[in-house]
């Protein structure tokens, strides 16, 4: 995608923040905590981020005699009002109209010209960058962004987690503003001083930011940076180090062992064989697909290939416990930036639960059906720079194109009946369920996936019950999921006699 051009707004500040050299001993950014107009506190905000408020709002100014004639809300003006000794910005006619709409006397239409050279005089001087601006920069640098796109990073980011910027964005905005947690690309484009042509290429669906996880459409023109990328940015430090550690941060405890998969044992010893090559050689676009019906224990397995090949586990997408159910731009982000580290990530394999999720509808021939780039999923395959495990319920649902790049897929049926024996006496052991002999092995005997005995245990496990309530519990699941073996209505006949036949 060729780098879109910049108007006259935008182009200083990233040529500012190109040849600024980034410090680290500058004040974290502070989070939301109220929506309503405050008076920015000088402690709350570091000279970068005042200076970067000041001129989102001076590039405001300028659109506003471009589009409106130079007429100014009231809003903006008691905004503005109540924070003017922080921006200090001295334009007298400002100040007035500011005065008067502050004390409620605002007579007609407050009307102000800004040209573009005239807002620059009040610009000053770009201060070093702020906590907050060195990890919008260290993930810019990491994912290879041009400056337009860490701008345009940087800027949603603020106006959707930094409570000034958002106030500012609320009393700006009643033409572009109405939710805030999201916000439209022309807003953006103003506050950097894009063309809509510009703006058009770097939000577009196919575009860097939204292929790499970062941004997420939030459809009618609005957009919000990736949940995945607003608990990044809210982490307190700008040591690199500490950030790739957050990318890496194993979060899955597995309840089974690889013997309780003694019954797909050739599959696991080639699986655990090629990985931990995969992780010797530091081989590039090393794919493994694990598929199956739910509950068959893929999760598990995978969880425990780090212990069989002396490698971190991490899933892509879950680094923490807080918020709901990561989606598909958390973790092409966590993804895209996990890759990014390469090699200083050390023997890291990554997995990428219910990838159905991420690869559904790449590979449809009807170009309206399609979820993603398939261009883009099929190189993030073959060049991901750490070994992958993706993991589906329904790998046709992945495209013929991505499973011809895994070097390994790996089925995962129902374990037999001493398998499961196995894992119903280590699970009663666990939760202290007294199950006495003929409970374990009738509960074993159950075709049923190891999640299922797991949850009838725990369960029985909760009721303080005995062996009679977890197979009852079992069954009760069996049944919901239609597995359950209906009764023959028809006995067959105890013998056969040909000479009844009528046939010829």
């Amino acid at each position: 995608m060729k780098t879109p051009k910049a108007s006259g707004v935008f182009r200083p500040l990233a040529q500012q923040e190109i040849s600024t050299k980034e410090r680290l001993h500058l004040r974290p950014a502070r989070q939301i905590s109220s929506f309503s107009y405050s008076v920015i506190q000088g402690s709350a905000l570091g000279q970068y981020e005042r200076y970067m408020l000041r001129r989102y709002f001076l590039a405001v100014l300028v659109q506003f005699t471009r589009e409106e004639q130079g007429r100014l809300p009231e809003d903006l003006l008691i905004w503005y009002a109540q924070n003017e000794t922080l921006l200090q910005i001295n334009i007298p006619k400002l100040k007035q109209y500011a005065s008067a709409a502050r004390r409620d006397r605002l007579a007609g239409n407050p009307v102000l010209k800004l040209t573009l050279a005239q807002a620059e005089r009040h610009y000053g001087t770009m201060p070093p960058p702020s906590a907050f601006q060195k990890r919008v920069a260290w993930v810019a640098k990491t994912l290879n962004l041009d400056p337009i796109e860490k701008a345009s990073l940087g800027a949603i980011s603020r106006l959707i987690q930094l409570e000034p910027f958002s106030d500012f964005a609320a009393a700006a905005g009643g033409r572009w503003i109405e939710e805030r947690d999201e916000v439209p690309a022309k807003f953006i484009c103003t506050l950097l001083g894009l063309s809509r042509g510009s703006a058009r290429r770097i939000f577009q669906h196919q575009g860097t930011l939204q292929k790499l996880g970062l941004l997420e459409d939030r459809g009618g023109d609005d957009f919000r940076p990736s949940e995945f990328i607003q608990k990044l940015l809210r982490q307190r430090t700008t040591d690199e180090r500490i950030l790739e550690q957050t990318l890496l941060a194993e979060n899955y405890a597995p309840s089974l062992s690889l013997n309780d998969f003694d019954h797909m044992s050739e599959e696991r010893d080639q699986l655990v064989a090629i990985l931990r090559g995969c992780l010797d050689q530091r081989e590039k676009g090393a794919g493994i697909l694990l598929h199956g019906a739910p509950g068959t224990g893929k999760t598990e397995f995978a969880a425990l290939l780090g212990q069989a090949c002396s490698a971190r586990i991490i899933f892509a997408g879950e680094t923490d416990k807080e918020g709901g159910e990561p989606n598909r731009h958390e973790r092409i982000a966590h993804l895209s930036l996990l890759s990014a580290i390469g090699s200083r990530a050390g023997r890291v394999i990554v997995v990428v639960d219910e990838a159905d999720d991420i690869f559904s509808g790449i590979d449809s021939a009807e170009t309206f059906k399609r979820t993603g780039s398939k261009a883009f999923i099929n190189r993030m395959v073959e060049n991901c720079s750490i070994p992958t495990v993706w993991i589906s319920n329904h790998p046709e649902r992945m495209g013929a194109s991505v499973v011809r790049r895994m070097l390994y897929a790996a089925e995962f049926r129902k374990p037999g009946a001493q398998i499961r024996r196995r894992i119903v006496d280590r699970h009663a052991e666990t939760l202290n369920v007294p199950l006495d002999e003929m409970s374990r092995a009738n509960l074993a005997r159950l075709p049923v996936a190891p999640a299922i005995i797991a949850s009838s245990l725990r369960a029985t496990s909760l009721g303080h019950g005995n062996g009679a309530m977890a197979l009852a519990t079992a069954k009760s699941l069996q049944n919901a999921l239609g597995e359950a073996r209906a009764p023959h209505s028809i006995s067959p006949p105890r013998s056969f006699d040909p000479s009844l036949c009528s046939a010829d």
